[in-house]
């Protein structure tokens, strides 16, 4: 527009002083033509045309460089939120840990339950010593959930049986189950001594490259386990990730298969509906359809974008907005957050597909890819396949938005 308008009247200008145009005739007409004077006009019109162009081209970097402080502390603020939220939610079982509870000091079976280290919405957690001498962690349902929510009792049930069944070091073990007199069921589990994953974050912000690794693989073995017995977790997050040190190894655990969904079952107990942490589902997941093993592949992408950068992907108000994210939104580069290999930003990029089918195989393809390219040794393929990803949704923009464009 500027170089138009600066032109066009530099044309008009030259036009009129070389007598083409008729001066007598034009919107301010003269009478006579003095040459300096139409060239001073000129000169100082094309000067205030510059200086305005000048003048909005200053303007609009002003306001795009607010814009983007203004969205860089918006997203900054969500991500604290968020942080703050799950440090809220581990205070309140902190505060309710260490205490004693109903069961405290009494015998269910053979174990003698001791106090509290852990309570939630659905239950607590004791610590119990068997008649051997071993020490176990005991899980009880609140009698209220047992009145009152017959499906939190059937899914603590099928925890009881998919832990038994799932034989793998990286999975919490399910020792024994029972009843209480008052009818809360209960289950017997290894008692863990270290922290859950949501720990390692609140002390260090962020895990390192390696360690990341470490965890995604350790995690990858564990759910290779539940996919060759048809079992989706769809709840994975820090919490239900347990460290424990055996020597100089950090020995990662999956907790808490109460959710999980068993692949071809019929079952209708959580059929239809978006059930899991909002911030760590899937697309498919948080709309309500069925899920499959790739959904637990996007949440261990979450979790490893997670532990490389401290900030969770997707974070938002409230539980709706935040699925929405999931849904349509791709999360800030990594690379914005902290320094990484591009190809390790490509394996996160793959691994948090909207679509399933642009996913990983498995978790173990998801880990080994990641192993790969914390070194800078991604596949080519792979790498072509995060480049085209990328390309058709790049990092930080909304899904709806880009179809609009195209459309």
């Amino acid at each position: 527009m500027y170089v138009l308008a600066a032109l066009g009247y530099l044309a008009l200008g030259g036009l009129a002083l070389g007598g083409v145009i008729d001066i007598r005739r034009s919107v301010f007409a003269l009478r006579t033509a003095d040459p300096l004077a139409m060239l001073v006009v000129t000169l100082v019109l094309e000067i205030f045309l510059a200086l305005t162009f000048a003048l909005a081209q200053s303007s609009r970097r002003a306001t795009l460089r607010a814009i983007a402080e203004l969205e860089a502390a918006q997203q900054q603020i969500r991500q604290r939120e968020a942080l703050l939220n799950e440090a809220r939610a581990d205070l309140d079982r902190a505060l309710g840990a260490g205490q004693l509870g109903r069961f405290s000091g009494q015998t269910l079976g053979p174990y003698l339950v001791g106090e509290v280290i852990g309570r939630g919405a659905m239950g607590e957690v004791y610590a119990a010593e068997h008649g051997s001498g071993e020490h176990v962690a005991l899980k009880v349902l609140h009698p209220f959930v047992v009145r009152e929510e017959p499906v939190q009792v059937q899914r603590f049930q099928r925890e009881a049986e998919l832990c038994s069944a799932l034989d793998s070091p990286h999975i919490v073990q399910v020792l024994d189950s029972g009843e209480t007199a008052d009818g809360s069921p209960y289950l017997v589990m290894e008692r863990l001594d270290g922290h859950d994953l949501g720990w390692y974050l609140r002390e260090n912000r962020r895990l390192s490259t390696r360690a990341t690794v470490d965890l995604v693989t350790q995690v990858a073995d564990a759910l290779m386990v539940a996919d060759a017995a048809g079992v989706v977790h769809r709840d994975l997050k820090p919490q239900n990730l347990f460290a424990i040190d055996v020597g100089r190894r950090r020995l990662w655990k999956v907790l808490d298969f109460g959710v999980s969904r068993i692949s071809d079952a019929g079952s209708t107990l959580t059929k239809d509906v978006a059930v899991g942490t909002p911030s760590y589902m899937s697309p498919e997941q948080a709309r309500g359809e069925p899920v499959d093993h790739r959904t637990d592949v996007f949440a261990l992408g979450i979790l490893a974008y997670r532990a490389l950068t401290g900030r969770p992907p997707f974070t938002a108000a409230d539980a709706l907005s935040t699925m929405y994210n999931v849904v349509h939104i791709q999360p800030v580069r990594p690379g914005q957050h902290v320094r990484l290999y591009p190809d390790v930003e490509l394996v996160l990029a793959r691994a948090l597909a909207k679509d399933r089918h642009d996913r990983f195989g498995s978790a173990a393809d998801l880990a080994q890819a990641l192993r790969r390219a914390s070194r800078g040794r991604l596949d080519d393929k792979l790498r072509r396949q995060g480049e085209r990803l990328l390309l058709r949704h790049p990092w930080g923009l909304d899904r709806t938005e880009l179809r609009g464009i195209g459309a």
